[in-house]
């Protein structure tokens, strides 16, 4: 039971992370390896065609400055487009969010007192010999409004680039008539909240593969597309960088598209419903930038990928590849970021990682790896960013990795890693982040990670850490917001005994420390979100409420663990902002608080093994909507079993084991869709067979053993639904069968 508990505890904390970024289990938190908008980096060096260069006009620009004292180069039929154009649109700051945003059309005027050659407006780009528009940037520009087929935008027909995205075109569909810009090369569309499922015919991308044949550059980032990747992409023979981010693809992408013989950027990240699968690569290959992360795209890694020579950046993050990591990607020697964390891939070893010495950040979870961390990886001096996180690595750290003196972001966490902490660690003296947490780390923490004076963040918990380690060694890293020291064998002293500040904890582990009190500088720390106590010494008593006592600033706290103390009185209440609270394996005493019912954020609640004792609340079922936890096994709550749950509850779990609850079920039981278990075993409840459970679509263990439920089993077996349930315990002997 208790694993299960752990495993929803898990689970949640994951999927809050979005909200909740510091919410992550400290020894699951990886480097971050967010790739910035590669694509859009790349495309901007995209060159124009020479004669093109020489003949186009940016507004800007020197000439296009002092055109402005000279009679319109620009077409009036393309000037009249424009301001057309500037008429359909509202300016609204909240359309567009780079910061670099300004409204570019708020100074295209048709009066004299304007510059009247639109050539010179912002945004806009001219051939110098025709005066055609060929370029229009309205990029980040503060635009709001809706556009079709019938705006003028379209009639101008000598575009060549044409750039709307960051802007917010309300849930526009693209529009049919892009596909008459037929002199197209470069088209962004990006981030503009353009969405709804687009037809196969015009106006969608099936129509501007056959239309668009020039193009060189298409983005859609964040276009709801909706809609499988058309087969037709892949006569796009022009096209240098394709980028379709978090669109809502589907179906399998055409694999023919790896082939594309000028293709070198092609980014589908967040598309979690696109297949694919890699087909064979070969030496001409242009490729520079492939991101299918977080998609579903499977099969092997071909050996054929150490062909792309010129691959600089891959990430593979997020999928379902499997087979072992090819030995040839030891010739992508071009690499300057690789990620293929998250997969599926066969047991495996990093022989083929050192040749890659323009590797900058390098990502690797849960990647099936083994072995030793080979010592050539310090030959990757380049790297700021290393996560070989939840492998199977043994062995010491190479000493050879002190030559990664660039290196910023380390996570070796979750493997079998052994040995003291290298003293040479506290060399890397640019290091921000460090996680070695759940290892088998030996002897005491070296003293010269107290030089680690950039460090925001040090997990070292879950290890086999002794000695006794005096928290004022921490004064000197005044950048350190996350500390994780739980589940060592430490002695730690947190007395201070030197003159110092100690830093703000967001995130702060110190469960299983040996700590005999509470330690006094948590009276300064108003900015923690995390804080685990537990396993440790504690004898405090709390009254009235605890929390609500000055005891120390709690006002941002969203997890707190206090479990496995020696904790007694009435129960301490955390601070409204509390996500998950554990109070579990005290002797705390007195009645369910009513207070908690006001904890609007509660998701998860452990009391269990306690001496807390009275009826539970009626506003119990308040809590329905919030809750996902609910643990109180093991204490002497008795009475009725309030109404739980209200239509809409997030229960997962309910635990009321060992306690003296009477009377039958509530049956608003039946409301708890989400619930996966319920144990009321060893209790007096006193019932008929709950078979009314059966419609529940997520149970999966229910335990009823120890109470008083009867009655004629053959009349309901009808009724014995349960579509997922894996474990039913009851006493068989209470019930009766049909004479």
């Amino acid at each position: 039971m208790l694993g299960l508990l752990s495993s929803f505890i898990f689970v949640a904390l994951r999927n809050a992370a979005v909200g909740f970024p510091a919410l992550v289990p400290w020894h699951h938190l990886p480097v971050t390896l967010n790739p910035p908008n590669i694509a859009e980096s790349h495309l901007e060096a995209v060159p124009l065609d020479m004669e093109e260069r020489k003949r186009s006009r940016k507004s800007g620009s020197k000439r296009g400055r002092e055109a402005s004292f000279l009679p319109s180069t620009c077409h009036d039929s393309e000037r009249l487009a424009l301001l057309q154009l500037k008429k359909s649109f509202l300016i609204r700051e909240f359309a567009s969010t780079m910061p670099s945003a300004y409204p570019k059309i708020q100074q295209w005027k048709s009066d004299r007192k304007g510059i009247i050659d639109c050539c010179a407006w912002d945004g806009v780009e001219c051939n110098n010999e025709t005066g055609h528009m060929i370029g229009l940037d309205l990029s980040s520009s503060f635009l709001y409004g809706s556009i079709d087929s019938s705006s003028s935008l379209f009639h101008l027909l000598h575009l060549r680039r044409l750039k709307l995205s960051d802007n917010n075109f309300n849930d526009s569909k693209i529009p049919s008539a892009i596909a008459n810009l037929s002199r197209l090369s470069h088209l962004d569309l990006s981030s503009s909240a353009f969405s709804g499922q687009i037809p196969s015919q015009s106006p969608g991308p099936r129509n501007l593969a056959e239309k668009l044949t020039n193009l060189q550059k298409l983005h859609l980032n964040g276009v709801n597309i909706s809609s499988a990747v058309p087969q037709n992409f892949r006569n796009l023979s022009t096209l240098i960088s394709l980028s379709m981010e978090d669109c809502n693809l589907h179906g399998e992408l055409p694999p023919m598209i790896f082939q594309l013989p000028n293709l070198q950027v092609l980014d589908l990240r967040n598309n979690p419903y696109l297949t694919g699968k890699f087909s064979e690569f070969n030496r001409s290959s242009l490729i520079e930038v492939l991101i299918p992360a977080n998609t579903s795209f499977s099969g092997s890694l071909p050996s054929s990928m150490g062909e792309l020579t010129k691959l600089k950046h891959m990430d593979l993050f997020v999928n379902h590849f499997s087979g072992r990591i090819p030995s040839s990607l030891a010739n992508l020697t071009e690499l300057t970021y690789l990620s293929l964390s998250d997969n599926s891939f066969s047991p495996g070893t990093l022989s083929w990682l050192g040749k890659q010495t323009k590797l900058t950040v390098m990502g690797l979870v849960q990647a099936n790896l083994y072995g030793e961390i080979p010592s050539s990886l310090g030959n990757l001096t380049q790297l700021t960013a290393f996560n070989l996180g939840s492998n199977q690595f043994t062995g010491q750290l190479p000493s050879r990795l002190e030559n990664l003196k660039q290196l910023k972001k380390l996570d070796l966490a979750d493997n079998q890693i052994i040995g003291p902490i290298p003293f040479w660690l506290g060399n890397l003296t640019l290091l921000t982040s460090v996680d070695l947490g759940a290892n088998k780390l030996q002897g005491q923490i070296p003293q010269s990670i107290f030089n680690l004076v950039n460090l925001n963040t040090l997990y070292l918990n879950s290890n086999e850490l002794n000695g006794t380690l005096k928290f004022e060694s921490f004064l000197n890293l005044s950048n350190l917001i996350e500390l994780q020291l739980s589940n060592n064998d430490l002695s730690l002293d947190t007395n201070i005994t030197i003159n110092g500040t100690v830093p703000k904890f967001r995130n702060l582990g110190l469960a299983f420390c040996n700590l005999p009190e509470f330690p006094d500088f948590l009276h300064e720390q108003d900015e923690l979100e995390i804080l685990q106590l537990s396993g440790n010494k504690f004898m405090a008593k709390y009254q009235n409420g605890g929390f609500h006592q000055p005891i120390f600033p709690l006002t941002n706290l969203q997890i707190l663990y206090l479990g496995s103390n020696k904790l007694h009185g009435s129960l301490p209440i955390p601070p409204p902002s509390i996500f998950h609270y554990s109070v579990s394996n005290n002797s705390l005493t007195g009645e369910f608080s009513p207070l908690l019912c006001n904890l609007s954020s509660l998701a998860f609640l452990d009391l269990s093994n306690n001496n807390f004792s009275g009826m539970l609340p009626q506003c119990l079922v308040n809590m329905s909507e919030s809750l996902l936890v609910l643990s109180l096994g093991n204490n002497n709550f008795g009475g009725s079993i309030p109404q739980l749950c209200m239509k809409g509850s997030k229960l997962r779990m309910i635990d009321f084991n060992q306690n003296q609850f009477q009377g039958q079920l509530p049956r608003s039981l039946a409301n708890c869709d989400m619930v996966e278990s319920l144990n009321v075993g060893n209790n007096q409840l006193n019932d008929t067979f709950p078979f009314w459970l059966g419609k529940l679509p997520e149970l999966k263990i229910l335990i009823l053993r120890h109470n008083h439920f009867h009655g004629i089993m053959e009349e309901q077996r009808e009724n014995f639904e349960f579509p997922k349930l894996h474990i039913i315990d009851f006493v068989v002997e209470n019930f009766h069968q049909c004479e």
